[in-house]
């Protein structure tokens, strides 16, 4: 069973773990000031025997709790993890990025030092993108035999969005991630997304393409594996590729697939575009990248 495999899992990185209802039995502890919440599914409380420490890992591993069986005092562990931006670049315009708050200032000194010695393997937008050489891989979209072209109709956006809009637009055309196009068979629906600091992300909906698409046989990694390989270790640093996806270019051929519509005429993307199935080609070129480093002390895997 899934719960006994989770359990067997926890147990194995060098913790104890109670399902909700036999904590809630638990008279020694006093969780009411903790706050925890229940998500999706069966909620789970890891204890590090050590620290007292609480996980909840009801759906993915990302809240933690600190009991203090003192005073019952509950702090969420998010107050050991606070980060802090730190400029990076070395001319006038800033380049942020983001460290861990518990460092000395020696050590903040330092970690600066070794970022902008490497200033350019880092990102802050599409302009910079240098993008995956050729040589490693490019993205084919394989269709069924049954396919056919789509076409679809915009989409009306806001009239507050349209300046945003076409602000991004023009990033990605500079950028080379995607270009202008005539005419096309495929006319799939741009997708606005706006994020929390008003952001705008262009996406498009190639449900239907994704539907006629022959199915990529690359691995997926499994998340067991790679909670094990990264267990009991002192020091983290999680490498997060800007764009990641706009890093692989598509085959010259298959560009016309991902033609999208919008007010100002059809664009396709040069580059591999969120949305589109077989995204586990961009794991599989992170892996070849990286495979003499793989479980040795780094860990590759795909958040989206």
């Amino acid at each position: 069973m899934v719960e006994d495999r989770l359990l067997e899992l926890l147990g194995g990185l060098g913790l104890e773990a109670r399902f909700k209802e036999e904590v809630e039995e638990t008279e020694e502890l006093q969780l009411e000031n903790a706050c925890l919440e229940k998500e999706k599914g069966k909620l789970v409380y890891v204890f590090d025997g050590e620290q007292e420490e609480i996980l909840d890992v009801s759906h993915s591993v990302g809240t933690r709790e600190v009991v203090d069986n003192a005073d019952t005092h509950a702090h969420t562990y998010h107050e050991h993890l606070k980060t802090k931006k730190v400029n990076i670049g070395s001319g006038e315009e800033p380049k942020e990025t983001i460290i861990g708050d518990y460092w000395s200032e020696n050590e903040v000194f330092k970690i600066i030092d070794l970022l902008q010695e490497f200033e350019d393997l880092f990102s802050h937008g599409y302009h910079e993108l240098k993008g995956v050489h050729h040589s490693l891989g490019e993205m084919k979209i394989k269709l069924k035999d049954n396919a056919h072209p789509v076409r679809k109709r915009p989409y009306q956006i806001n009239p507050n969005l349209h300046v945003k809009v076409m602000e991004e637009i023009d990033k990605m055309i500079a950028s080379r991630i995607i270009e202008a196009m005539e005419e096309s068979d495929w006319i799939n629906l741009m997708v606005i997304n706006i994020k929390k600091d008003g952001w705008i992300r262009i996406s498009v909906d190639y449900r239907e393409l994704n539907a006629v698409c022959v199915i990529n046989p690359f691995p997926t990694p499994f998340i067991e594996e790679i909670l094990e390989g990264v267990a009991r270790h002192e020091i983290y640093s999680f490498t997060d590729g800007f764009s990641g996806y706009h890093q692989v270019r598509i085959t010259k051929e298959d560009q016309e697939k991902t033609t999208f519509t919008t007010e100002w005429g059809i664009f396709a993307y040069t580059v591999m575009p969120f949305g589109l199935k077989n995204v586990l080609v961009f794991s599989c070129i992170v892996v070849q990248v990286f495979q003499d480093f793989i479980h040795k002390f780094l860990q590759v895997y795909l958040d989206d």
